[in-house]
């Protein structure tokens, strides 16, 4: 059975079908000419030539020409069809065919989106799509070629014509150097500012103001770019760089609470850049190994805040089938722009370990231990964490679930007057996966956190709802 169904005359289908799997394969062929701007333009250099048929004889020569892979005539037919009639569906079709492999991938192109436009069933749609990646692709514009990849799952017919699609998607992500990353939430918390469940300290006897909790939203939004340095059969270096803002708003009881208190002294911004390489070893060990460098800035209110830059080793190890060890050795300096008695340095080691479920699904266990080393007594300190998580196999309603639990316990030797700290977090999430709209989904983050400790300022308490947009693919 064809990947492609036809969609107006069963000889179409085998060229959409040509194109798509050549697609698939990464083939591009050699620009000819450059292409005119516009079909008009193109319809108006073939003045001379006069074609004495009908439109129904004139769409069969065309496609003729197109099996035949008299390709150049093919597009001239159909240029004539479409100065008659521009909305002439299988000469849309024809001339994004035959303009894509003949070179003329700029026409190609309006003729794709064209044919898109007027496009009166998912068929056509799914057609017109694949066709203007096609011809994107044949252009070099990889970015443009996922977009319209993207619109042909959404326009997909049947789950069959979705994979090609899919596969198409990731060909071309394949033999792209660069791709971007869109990072999108937002949602109520109780503490959108770090705060503490009281809003004084006692010390020596004597009361001290310090910073509740106050209540109203937080969200985010972030954009990363990839890009791949070399790659091999056995090692991939890539440099990305990523920026994310963060930002709140106060709702009325957290301005009755502190009149003063404005969104802006809240928001953060953060901007890193990064270089990691992986590779394997020579033969079939089932171990991975990478190493990775990070330096970032940030911004609190507006202001300059902190510079650090970081070294992380990470190695992979899979025993079996089922089950994946990994370590994670980290240590980073940050410079506080602000204060520098609040510069610190940062070590970790972690160990997780992650396995298949025979019922389907995956569970997770972790243990890290981390130390932070600064003048400031309050930033000082040596921790333990465990953790915990679950994503089950079953999607009822197809809705995907992961559910994950931390323990921490952290010392702060420099205050030697209080206990350690205790704390836990808890989260779930839910991925609505059939809610999909060019292969983006919705995702819900529901997260309740709990840090107990002597020192008021640190002890506090968090529930937040997060709602996000991820991609599937």
């Amino acid at each position: 059975m064809p990947l492609i169904q036809p969609w107006t005359v069963p000889p179409l289908r085998g060229a959409v079908r040509s194109l798509c799997l050549g697609l698939a394969m990464g083939g591009v062929l050699a620009v000819g000419a450059p292409a005119p701007a516009t079909l008009a333009q193109e319809a108006a250099a073939t003045q001379e030539v006069t074609v004495e048929l009908t439109p129904e004889a004139a769409r069969i020569a065309a496609l003729q020409a197109l099996h035949s892979d008299r390709l150049d005539a093919a597009r001239r037919l159909s240029l004539a069809l479409l100065q008659r009639n521009p909305d002439d569906m299988t000469a849309l079709m024809i001339m994004a065919v035959a303009g894509a492999k003949t070179g003329h991938t700029k026409l190609a192109t309006i003729a794709g989106k064209r044919a898109y436009s007027r496009a009166e069933s998912r068929d056509q749609k799914f057609e017109a799509a694949l066709l203007t990646a096609a011809a994107l692709d044949r252009a070099g514009k990889a970015q443009l070629t996922k977009f319209w990849l993207r619109r042909a799952t959404e326009t997909a017919p049947t789950e069959t014509h979705r994979q090609l699609a899919l596969r198409n998607f990731r060909s071309v992500q394949r033999k792209t150097a660069l791709s971007y990353r869109l990072d999108l939430g937002i949602g109520p918390s109780n503490n959108v500012n770090d705060g503490s469940r009281t809003d004084v300290m006692w010390l020596m006897g004597l009361p001290y103001a310090i910073s509740d909790a106050l209540p109203g939203g937080v969200w985010h939004s972030g954009l990363g770019m990839d890009y791949r340095l070399s790659e091999s059969a056995k090692s991939k270096t890539t440099m990305a760089l990523d920026y994310r803002h963060d930002g709140v708003w106060l709702n009325a009881t957290a301005h009755a609470r502190q009149p003063s208190a404005t969104s802006s002294q809240f928001a953060r911004d953060m901007l890193r850049l990064g270089v990691t390489h992986q590779w394997r070893p020579k033969g079939d060990q089932p171990l991975s190994f990478e190493l990775g460098t990070t330096m970032g800035q940030g911004w609190t209110a507006g202001r300059q805040s902190y510079r650090d830059t970081g070294l992380r080793a990470r190695i992979n190890w899979q025993p079996r089938a089922d089950l994946l060890v990994t370590g994670d050795l980290a240590a980073a300096t940050s410079l506080n722009l602000l204060d520098s008695r609040r510069n610190a340095q940062t070590y970790q080691l972690g160990l997780r370990l992650t396995r298949a479920a025979p019922s389907g699904g995956t569970q997770r266990m972790g243990v890290e231990l981390a130390a932070i080393t600064s003048a400031a007594a309050d930033l000082h300190n040596h921790s333990l964490s465990l953790s915990m998580g679950w994503q089950p196999g079953a999607a009822p309603f197809g809705i995907t679930t992961d559910f994950s639990l931390k323990a921490e316990v952290r010392d702060y030797s420099k205050i030697t007057w209080v206990r350690p700290d205790v704390g836990v977090t808890a989260a779930a999430e839910a991925t609505f996966q059939k809610l999909d709209y060019l292969g983006f989904v919705p995702q819900i983050r529901l997260e309740a956190s709990r840090n107990k400790s002597g020192f008021a300022p640190r002890d506090r308490s968090e529930i937040k709802m997060g709602i996000g947009i991820v991609s599937k693919f």
